[in-house]
């Protein structure tokens, strides 16, 4: 088994090719591992100093997807926290990166539906329960976090939306979002 220390010492090119292969050596992991392993993982992702092709993203990519699948099977985070991650991770990487639809983690539309798929409200009932937030029980509070913490991603790379009704869902997404706790 690889130990997450020893995965610090790669650099991004390298812990992606070994993370986008099932048999990494990583099944043993604990759920703190994972997550030190996805966080090690978004930081070198993020960083632009290091040039990646479309078949580095292409691995990125799937690296993504079986640490952060990881993570969840270990316990470690919860499905909506897991989307979030890689909603905030996919946001980051757009600024260094051409948005490509072929690729998961350089697809805004596809984290319009990543988003649409896990929000677990409407914008319009979002607006309604943020109106009196301060008189909310702690479940709807939750709820309505949840939401904030879902929509800021994909809203910072809204520019980069192609579909017409997503753009403009997202409008309404962005008027709701300073009304939210």
């Amino acid at each position: 088994m690889t130990a997450p220390q020893d995965l610090a010492a790669l650099d991004g090119r390298q812990l992606v090719r070994l993370l986008s292969r099932p048999a990494s050596g990583l099944a043993g992991l604990s759920g703190g591992e994972w997550l030190a392993v996805a966080e090690l993982l978004a930081l070198r992702l993020s960083d632009d100093q290091e040039p990646f092709s479309a078949a580095d993203w292409e691995a990125a990519s799937a690296a993504v997807d079986y640490v952060l699948a990881g993570a969840e099977t270990a316990g470690a985070v919860r499905h909506d926290e897991s989307v979030i991650r890689r909603l905030n991770l996919s946001a980051a990487v757009l600024r260094r990166a051409s948005p490509r639809g072929d690729i998961p983690l350089l697809n805004p539309d596809g984290m319009v539906g990543l988003f649409a798929e896990t929000v677990p409200m409407s914008a319009q009932r979002a607006r309604s329960l943020a109106a009196d937030w301060r008189s909310l029980g702690v479940a709807d509070m939750r709820s309505l976090r949840l939401v904030r913490n879902l929509v800021m991603p994909v809203l910072l790379v809204s520019h980069l939306i192609s579909e017409e009704n997503a753009v403009a869902e997202m409008g309404q997404w962005e008027e709701v979002l300073p009304l939210l706790p």
